[in-house]
């Protein structure tokens, strides 16, 4: 009895199998999914769906599937071509184009526009012409448009032999400073020596003679001042054989007191002076421990 039971089982089976067990899946050939083994249509099948996937584009299709390159989007700008700003990749306007406004745009001509950006010659003038400009040299208080012929005076020494010459001034101010050598020339190339002496230029001078001791040359009796002539510092130097305290005096050509000064000369006998001193000749008095006077003139030029 097992036994024919068994069987009647086994060819219910053998029976049953192919209803029950068919292969599932697309069955339309147009379908992006389509099984071409299944044998019974589950309802799987899917399509596509062409267009722009992407959401910012402005074509935007929601139910694409697949993209197609057809995305488009808004480029925002002017889009006029006759417009300063106009914006050859915008194809959207946006409102913002602005344009050149012509004019006249002097404002001294009857017709001047405010509004004007650029002038297209059609000023016109009425009235009298000249400089209004009334820090002018050639001011003209009648003109009521300016002709741009104001000119204006530099004031400065226009003298080419002074010391300040201004190449650049038109007006001459009287401020012209003159520098006179020591033999009297302005400008000349005459000088003191270190013995005190005006030399060279036209004096006919030559330096004093300086005498050799030890290798070393100098003039022991004298008292040198260098640079001379200067533009305001100088240095002067005591003889040898001066040392203790010595002072000094310095006087303009009127003989008023310039500067007074007390030294203690040792080792060094080197003194720098730095005055603010107007140009002109000055003498220089040294008085030594001993008593003795040391003289010499001073030029200051160009302070």
């Amino acid at each position: 009895m097992k036994y024919a039971y068994f069987l009647f089982l086994n060819v219910l089976f053998i029976h049953l199998a192919p209803e029950t067990f068919a292969q599932q899946g697309c069955t339309d050939p147009t379908a992006m999914n389509y099984d071409p083994s299944a044998i019974e249509d589950d309802g799987s099948c899917y399509y596509a769906i062409y267009g722009c996937t992407d959401p910012a584009a402005v074509n935007y299709d929601p139910f694409a599937n697949f993209d197609n390159g057809s995305c488009y989007y808004y480029y925002y700008g002017c889009t006029d071509a006759n417009a300063v700003n106009y914006d050859p990749n915008a194809n959207f306007d946006d409102g913002s184009c602005y344009y050149y406004t012509y004019g006249c745009t002097n404002p001294s001509a009857d017709n001047y526009d405010p509004n004007a950006d650029i002038d297209d010659g059609s000023c016109y003038f009425s009235g009298t012409f000249g400089c209004t400009d009334p820090n002018a040299a050639n001011y003209n208080s009648s003109a009521n448009y300016d002709d741009g012929s104001c000119y204006y005076y530099y004031y400065g020494c226009t003298d080419g032999n002074a010391t300040n010459y201004d190449p650049n001034a038109n007006f001459d101010d009287g401020s012209c400073a003159y520098y006179f050598e020591c033999f009297g020339e302005v400008n000349g190339t005459a000088y003191y020596d270190d013995c005190g002496d005006c030399i060279g230029g036209n004096t006919g001078l030559v330096a004093c003679v300086v005498i050799s001791i030890d290798g070393v040359e100098h003039d022991p009796t004298m008292l040198r001042v260098y640079p001379n002539p200067t533009n305001g510092p100088f240095t002067i130097t005591i003889p040898k054989g001066q040392e203790g305290k010595g002072t000094a005096m310095l006087t303009d050509a009127a003989g008023r007191i310039i500067m007074q000064r007390v030294w203690i000369i040792s080792t060094t006998r080197s003194f720098n002076i730095d005055l603010a001193l107007e140009d002109g000749i000055y003498m220089l008095n040294v008085t030594t421990k001993n008593g003795r006077q040391l003289q010499s003139l001073i030029t200051i030029i160009g302070q």
